[in-house]
Formats: structure tokens, C-alpha cells, sequence
């Protein structure tokens, strides 16, 4: 099994962007300054929550070695693209409010915002159609992460119409992204 199959269960819930709370536009020096938050939080006992902790990604424990992983993953150009790929991208106050909805668990809240910004054309619109495609992705791992302590719950999932119009939407999502010259100019 390739290191990215081996990944690809918790590409969201072990997210460098998720351990650190920060959006893929962070700098360096952002990224190192709340690595080290976290370290020092984590050496003191306090509470680690922060914005992005979203949930329905799955657990998330942030120890100073998840930090500190984060923050090299983060320092490497290409396993950071990997991150960015995995991540919601802000590219206005659309994406804003769209996220503000996830804080409070109104993920349908987000997917309205994000269809109605996918109306608008250009860059816009592909980061609209890229942060859909992240949160539904995210939502049906973490569903069936959820489910894998309960093997006759995820053997139900296999009736369920819901979870696999879910992964029909998350893969078209994929299929109509990558077909796109627009996204692919984003990621330069």
C-alpha cells in the first residue's frame, strides 16, 4: 500500500491546517509562531480548541509531536501543497462566512453559500467548488471513521442512499475540478 492510500483516512482529520487552526494562506512565521503556542498550551495542561477543529473530521489531539509534525509538513513546498489540497482555501468573505457556518456545525449553511459563490465565475467560483468537494469529502470520511469502531453500522452504510449520493457528489466534485484549467492555475 503507497504511503498516500495509507493516508488518505485521516488526510483530514490529521490535516496540518486542522492541528495548527490556521487557513492555507498562513505564512511561515504563523505557522511556527502557533506550532509553538501549541507546545507551550500543551507543556502547561491547557485546553487546545481553536476554530478550525471542525468535528465531523474525526478526533484531534493536539500533542507537541503533532505540532511539531504539522509544522514540518508545512515547511516542505510540496507535502504543504498536499495540506492545501486537503484544506478549505479563503479566497473572500464568501469563504468567510462559509466557514464561520462550520464553526457552528451548519454544514448544509456552507454548502449554500458555496453553491450560490459558484454562480459568480472565475477564481471564485473554483474555490466555491473546491471547498464544497473538501467539505463533502471530509464529511463522508468522517462519517465512516466514525462508523468503524461499529462494524454493523458500517455495514448499513452499505444500504444507505444518503452516504452514496454523498460520494457521488464528493466525486464529481473531484472529477469537475481537475478538468478545470482555472484550478489547476491556482495551485501555481
Amino acid at each position: 500500500m503507497s504511503q498516500l492510500a495509507a493516508e488518505a483516512p485521516t488526510r483530514y482529520s490529521q490535516n496540518a491546517f486542522r492541528i495548527l487552526s490556521l487557513p492555507v494562506t498562513a505564512s511561515g512565521s504563523e505557522i511556527q509562531l502557533r506550532a509553538d503556542e501549541i507546545c507551550v498550551r500543551v507543556k502547561m495542561g491547557q485546553a487546545c480548541q481553536y476554530p478550525y477543529d471542525f468535528a465531523w473530521m474525526g478526533s484531534l489531539e493536539r500533542t507537541e509531536e503533532s505540532a511539531r509534525d504539522a509544522l514540518h509538513r508545512l515547511s516542505d513546498p510540496i507535502q504543504r501543497t498536499r495540506e492545501e489540497l486537503a484544506w478549505f482555501w479563503v479566497w473572500g468573505p464568501q469563504d468567510e462566512e462559509a466557514l464561520a457556518r462550520l464553526r457552528k456545525n451548519d454544514k448544509a449553511g456552507a454548502l449554500r453559500i458555496w453553491e450560490s459563490q459558484k454562480g459568480a465565475g472565475g477564481e471564485a467560483s473554483i474555490v466555491a467548488a473546491f471547498n464544497q468537494t473538501i467539505l463533502r469529502h471530509s464529511a463522508v470520511i468522517g462519517e465512516e471513521l466514525l462508523l468503524l469502531s461499529d462494524l454493523g453500522s458500517l455495514v448499513q452504510l452499505d444500504s444507505d442512499e444518503a452516504h452514496w449520493k454523498s460520494w457521488r457528489l464528493t466525486l464529481e466534485g473531484w472529477y469537475a475540478l481537475i478538468q478545470e484549467e482555472q484550478f489547476w492555475s491556482l495551485l501555481k
